[in-house]
């Protein structure tokens, strides 16, 4: 057990009452209320250093207990938060004699949302009291000073692997048959992800089915789903110890999707069919187009099938692209992926499939791949600091733009900063006002080496700092970034 100490001072109103004479009143000796009598309220919680739901019995249990409390006090409410990961979410909690209670579901739910994942082991998670303290006067505080405790949870376990999944619902007629239900199939041998492609005209409803139980009695207590509680996580539901059944999953319509399983983290995914990665393989990059040396594109953030990339090519050199490293999938010149102002920027050519470029320099490469087709944009190479740092902008401007290096050895260089403040650098990848999308910085905090860090899609809400990541600015310095090391620097 931890315990976390909360304390606050009240002032109690005591009015003080007299007989009142009709007949005189002494207006020279008013009456007078006593002053306002000080009380510290406080109260010191001991709270669960550790839990495994798997080994909890109950439908609930006590995560902290009140080991000490002002006299003439209660606590009748309290207000608790999990964090972990970045996220934080609210846990419900009732005030019980023996401490404050919590449903173990809901524990199990909130833990596993923080972590994207049910996996079975224990998780950190920050745990935050904020205590309603009640006096016998009706007085009531809320007693926060910011003490902050780290619980260990570890979730219940989850379904065992079975070998196959099966799609149920409104496809099939809801029927438990796998001759009509729509079969996942693991990604490769041993994976612990299984997807399906699916075309469907309209929206539909299922269930995803475990193949060893769905020509049983007890394939529905078996099925898979949503959460109820959590409509927007991820998070594949099952029938809990409490009996809770999931609900359906849904499918958009007029679209290939693929539908995934992500069985060691107990998640799932309905999504467009489109490219997660994105290769450059060519004669730039090594004399026998080896994949080995091939460059991942950069995901532009919230746009899927969507990737950029700063490049250096000289005139001469060829290359294609392909969502692996492999000749799997791969594409190069096509004139309808290429636009016109594409092909006069770099002076492009088609040599046999492959894109001849034509005209030594720094390129952003843009490639767009929909259910519709794909486009290939090479874009000047654009760079800009942000973040008010040059007069005050926060606009992709002439004002904010780096300077361009000759040659692939070169280094951008920002204009002198104006301001103080963290730098947001980004390409314009997509259009000006999504900047964003194709954001980057230089991880400078706490001794970090200048690497380069792509916003991408990693769950941040405004940028980069979030996760620590960080480009500190003075007014007067700039910012230097060598796009062909990876690396920048502040000087």
């Amino acid at each position: 057990m931890k315990k976390l100490s909360y304390m606050a001072c009240l002032l109690l109103a005591s009015a003080a009452f007299t007989a009142c004479d009709e007949d005189y009143t002494n207006w020279a000796d008013p009456q007078h209320n006593p002053e306002d009598e000080a009380m510290t309220v406080s109260i010191e919680l001991a709270s669960v250093a550790a839990m495994n739901l798997n080994e909890q019995e109950a439908d609930s249990a006590i995560i902290a207990t009140v080991s000490a409390i002002a006299e003439d006090c209660s606590m009748f409410a309290c207000d608790v938060t999990l964090s972990a990961e970045g996220k934080t979410v609210n846990l419900p909690a009732v005030v019980k004699e023996e401490g404050l209670k919590v449903r173990l579901t809901e524990l199990n739910r909130a833990v596993a949302s923080l972590y994207g994942s049910q996996k079975s082991v224990a998780r950190n998670v920050t745990v935050h009291y904020s205590p309603v303290v009640r006096t016998v006067y009706g007085e009531a505080t809320t007693l926060n000073d910011n003490q902050q405790e780290t619980m260990a949870v570890t979730p219940v376990a989850t379904p065992a692997v079975d070998t196959e999944y099966y799609i149920v619902g409104g496809l099939n007629g809801w029927q438990l048959d796998k001759t009509t239900a729509l079969k996942l199939e693991p990604e490769s041998e041993n994976s612990m992800i299984f997807a399906v492609i699916v075309s469907p005209e309209d929206k539909f409803e299922f269930k995803i089915i475990p193949g060893s139980t769905i020509d049983t009695p007890q394939a529905w207590k078996t099925a898979l789903g949503s959460c109820k509680e959590m409509e927007s996580s991820n998070l594949l539901a099952f029938i809990d110890k409490e009996g809770g059944e999931p609900g359906n999953l849904s499918c958009p319509g007029g679209k290939k999707y693929r539908i995934a399983l992500d069985l060691e983290n107990f998640t799932y995914s309905i999504r467009e069919d489109l490219p997660v990665q994105m290769f450059i393989n060519g004669s730039a990059y090594s004399s026998d187009w080896n994949w080995t040396d091939a460059v991942e594109m950069v995901p532009v953030t919230q746009t899927p099938g969507m990737f950029w990339s700063m490049q250096y090519y000289a005139a001469g050199e060829q290359i294609k692209f392909a969502p692996a490293r492999k000749w799997e999938s791969d594409f190069g010149y096509s004139d309808d992926a290429i636009s016109a102002e594409s092909i006069e920027l770099a002076n492009l050519t088609n040599e046999g499939g492959n894109i001849a470029i034509g005209k030594s320099g720094w390129y952003i490469v843009v490639v767009a791949i929909t259910n519709d087709g794909r486009t290939i944009s090479f874009l000047e190479p654009a760079v800009y600091l942000l973040g008010g740092l040059v007069e005050s902008s926060w606009n992709c401007e002439e004002a904010t733009r780096f300077t361009v290096p000759a040659d692939e050895t070169g280094e951008f260089v920002s204009p002198a900063a104006t301001a103080a403040g963290t730098a947001r650098i980004c390409v314009t990848a997509v259009d000006a006002g999504s900047w964003w999308k194709s954001e980057f910085t230089l991880d400078l905090a706490n001794g970090g080496d200048g690497t380069i860090v792509y916003r991408e899609n990693k769950a941040v809400s405004d940028n980069l700092g979030e996760l620590g990541y960080e480009c500190a600015v003075e007014a007067g310095q700039k910012v230097y970034i060598d796009f062909t090391a990876g690396k920048g620097r502040v000087e």
